[in-house]
């Protein structure tokens, strides 16, 4: 018994140091090496989350970056755009006054040739007249005065305008009948008044009575016009001016801005009050000669305070006095007689 105890107990001793010898070694070898992987992974995990926060602080710094400098290229961009536009425009201006400058230079030397041939054409007519009434030679120097003062006025004189009317009257008929089919006449009523502003410029006026060719007269005249000219304004001034007509624009003005009263049957009114009118005031004396005129009013109110109350009407021949004043002088009257 004692032996076999002793037997099992010298087994188990070196079991026990054979375990603690080959076996035990390596397993612990094997447990602290997983264990250092496993810290190296946590270690290494840590790292790659700080180098994952510090890659998004990054890219979030870099993407303020992109969109500020894209914001910055884009406001100088736009100043880019600005600045071009103004020096396009300051370009355009400065070509437009170029041209106008030529154009006036132009009109004026156009001018001086004109007064020159003319005033040769009238002192040879007046010498040779005279030559021809007297029957003998006068002398030419000692004339030359009384011909340049002559000639002068014959240069301020105008061409008879008694009918400018009846010849302004089938170009504002023309411009009307187009400018209704277009829908523009707001539009015709400003190139006809610049046109008409044009037309009564002295040295255009002598340039159209002028010797320059009617193609030229035109050109000028529409290069002053500019952008207030469109495409048929400009044909109707080149057909006036070919047809001699260009003097009769601010006719042709007065007659268009007729037909378009007729056509809108519009009748402007003056309406003198003592005081300024509301605006439910002047509704309704609109209304009211509207019905009576059966056409549209276009009120032209003001003020004088001498009526001393009540309004004064006035639409054409119709004449309206509602006003304490005129009351007062037909009650004078009346108790005069």
């Amino acid at each position: 018994m004692n032996a076999t105890l002793l037997g099992q107990a010298i087994s188990f001793a070196m079991f026990v140091w054979f375990c603690m010898k080959y076996v035990w070694p390596p397993i612990m070898n094997a447990i602290e090496e997983r264990q250092k992987k496993i810290a190296d992974g946590l270690v290494a995990a840590e790292r790659a989350a700080k180098d994952l926060d510090l890659a998004q602080a990054n890219a979030s710094d870099q993407m303020k970056e992109a969109k500020r400098t894209a914001t910055e290229v884009i406001e100088q961009a736009n100043k880019r755009k600005a600045q071009i536009i103004d020096e396009a425009r300051e370009e355009a201006l400065a070509e437009r006054q170029k041209i106008l400058a030529q154009a006036e230079a132009e009109i004026e030397a156009e001018r001086n040739r004109a007064r020159d041939d003319l005033r040769k054409q009238v002192a040879t007519l007046a010498v040779a007249g005279a030559e021809k009434i007297l029957e003998r030679s006068i002398d030419k120097d000692a004339q030359k005065d009384i011909l340049d003062n002559i000639t002068a006025k014959l240069l301020k004189r105008g061409a008879p305008m008694s009918e400018l009317t009846t010849i302004a009257r089938p170009y504002a008929k023309a411009a009307f009948d187009f400018a209704v089919e277009k829908q523009a006449l707001d539009q015709w009523v400003e190139m006809l008044t610049f046109a008409a502003a044009i037309a009564k410029n002295d040295e255009i006026a002598d340039l159209i009575s002028g010797s320059v060719t009617a193609t030229r007269v035109a050109e000028i005249f529409n290069a002053i016009g500019g952008e207030q000219f469109d495409e048929f304004g400009q044909n109707l001034i080149k057909v006036m001016a070919e047809n001699g007509r260009l003097v009769a624009l601010p006719d042709v003005l007065v007659e268009f801005l007729e037909l378009k009263k007729e056509l809108e049957k519009q009748i402007d009114v003056d309406v003198i009050s003592a005081s300024e009118l509301t605006e439910e005031q002047r509704t309704e004396i609109s209304n009211k000669l509207e019905k009576r005129l059966e056409r549209k009013v276009k009120l032209n109110c003001s003020v004088d305070e001498t009526l001393l109350g009540g309004v004064i009407i006035r639409a054409g021949d119709l004449v309206i006095d509602n006003s304490a004043r005129g009351r007062l002088n037909r009650l004078s009257e009346a108790m005069q007689s």
